[in-house]
């Protein structure tokens, strides 16, 4: 077991934190449009001093840790992974911008951009890269509409591991952001979503690495569904999410013949979240396929059962079979402004 040890942690909470705001009238239709935007700029400065160990599986220069690298043995029997290292990282600044008090087909209307320096890929660290972009209609009805790139929907914002690490339990527990169509309804303590959603930095792989053309090509987006229970108080959030979409691995086979084979797969998963006086309670867990998109083990394989002729193999249609992944997690806390946690 891999130990990780955050040495110092530099947060400058509040830089850029409403550097700017600003009121702008703008003349459009009173039965469509009424504008007046606030927009508020925050963000801050991070740098963080990581001691890990042992060599690791991770992202971003150690910054996104993932699991530990397992045992390799050389001749004199000593484990080659057995490594210490270190690393400081200041790419997750970040920079955010806000805009609310307008309305739109008299809903109220809420946008939301957001960036940092962490880049796409372990080769464009230090890029700045889009983290956030979405705008947000809700109408007093109870009905609401989410639009961009936000949080994939199984990564549940007011439900998730409290980890030391950014990795925020990352692979037991969904982590993405995606383009996304939302559709929520609220009412009272119930809320109920429905959402198509696609993929650009978190994507799903395939013959190719991961490549977001899989799900593209497929035709369908990933359909998502998902129910929510929050207590008046907010003490208690529970409920249960669902998803499916299907992958093209390929167009064609290698006689260049066009192939319509396609990979389902889908996942459930259900959390909750309890808060009493300094103690918070939380668990979850998933059941699904193929969720490599949301930073967990998953992949498909082709078919060993499916009578295949060794010599001609990828030239026939070919038959796929999803890994299959579950995984649970718990968190207890205590405190508010000292937190101790398991």
């Amino acid at each position: 077991m891999a130990k990780r040890y955050f040495l110092i942690r530099l947060v400058f909470v509040g830089f850029l934190c409403s550097l700017l705001s600003l009121g702008v009238l703008a003349s459009y239709d009173a039965d469509s449009v009424r504008l007046m935007p606030l927009v508020d700029f925050s963000g801050y400065v991070k740098s963080d001093f990581i001691s890990d160990s042992r060599q690791n599986h991770s992202v971003r220069e150690g910054m996104l840790l993932l699991y530990p690298m397992r045992e390799v043995v050389d001749d004199n029997g000593n484990d080659i992974n057995d490594v210490s290292n270190i690393q400081f990282i200041p790419i997750q600044t970040r920079l955010t911008a806000r805009f609310t008090g307008t309305e739109i087909l008299n809903a109220r209307t809420t946008g939301l951009v957001e960036g940092e320096f962490f880049g796409t890929t372990d080769m464009t660290i230090n890029s700045f890269r889009l983290r956030h972009a979405s705008i947000s209609m809700e109408w007093e009805a109870g009905l609401s509409v989410l639009m961009g790139q936000f949080w994939h929907p199984l990564f549940i914002t007011g439900c998730f591991p409290g980890t030391a690490s950014m990795n925020t339990g990352i692979p037991f527990n969904p982590f993405a952001r995606s383009p996304q169509i939302e559709l929520s309804y609220q009412l009272d303590n119930f809320r109920i979503s429905a959402a198509a959603v696609s993929q650009i930095d978190f994507k799903s792989t395939g013959p190719l690495g991961a490549d977001a053309r899989y799900l593209s090509n497929s035709g369908m987006p990933e359909l998502t569904a998902k129910l929510q229970y929050m207590s008046a108080n907010g003490d208690l959030l529970s409920g249960i999410a669902l998803s499916y979409k299907q992958l093209r691995p390929r167009l064609y086979d290698q006689s260049g013949s066009k192939v319509d084979e396609l990979v389902p797969g889908g996942a459930v998963m259900g959390f909750t979240r309890y808060n009493s006086g300094l103690i918070t309670l939380k668990m979850a867990g998933i059941i699904g396929q193929d969720m490599f998109h949301l930073t967990m083990l998953g992949g498909y394989a082709v078919r060993s059962d499916a009578g295949y002729s060794e010599i001609n193999l990828f030239n026939q249609p070919l038959y796929y079979t999803p890994v299959s992944t579950f995984s649970t997690w718990g968190e207890f806390i205590y405190g508010k402004e000292w937190e101790f946690g398991v």
